[in-house]
């Protein structure tokens, strides 16, 4: 028979705690102005672009003109949760691995994401990485960096 924990119960008194309160409240604190502008310029210049054609090297150049703008974008995403469907969209794309490619398998799927996207995941990511170690199980060995299988 099922258990049932009521309607007010939230997912932290079911779940076991894995992250420190310092480290939620890391996750968690208001993202700075040089926190994003930091992140922007740690992009690769000249990776591709999504739809709106603007990669990380055309907000660099114009920082200046278009930061203040970048930086109101991005707070107020993790102010409200919500982000554009211009910026959400992504463009994928299929490379040939073989010339002349006849079977799925010949392919590399690739993606477009806009670079205001980027920034909003580099920031995430930057932010989840420290925690890892106490998220991720000890026995977990592909795909964690320092861990491999033998």
């Amino acid at each position: 028979m099922p258990i049932s924990h009521g309607i007010g119960t939230t997912l932290s008194n079911i779940i076991d705690k894995v992250i420190s309160s310092e480290q939620d409240d890391f996750m968690g604190r208001d993202v700075t102005d040089d926190e994003i502008r930091e992140v922007c310029f740690s992009l690769h210049p000249n990776k591709a672009s999504g739809l709106d054609g603007f990669n990380a090297h055309f907000f660099k150049i114009t920082w200046d003109i278009v930061g203040e703008d970048v930086i109101s974008a991005v707070q107020e995403f993790f102010r409200s949760g919500l982000l554009l469907k211009e910026l959400n969209a992504t463009i994928f794309a299929l490379v040939p691995k073989v010339p002349n490619p006849s079977k799925m398998k010949d392919f590399r799927p690739i993606s477009y994401f806009n670079t205001l996207y980027k920034i909003i995941a580099k920031i995430i990511a930057n932010r989840i990485k420290p925690c890892l170690p106490n998220i991720i199980s000890p026995s977990q060995s592909a795909f964690v960096a320092g861990r491999c299988i033998r």
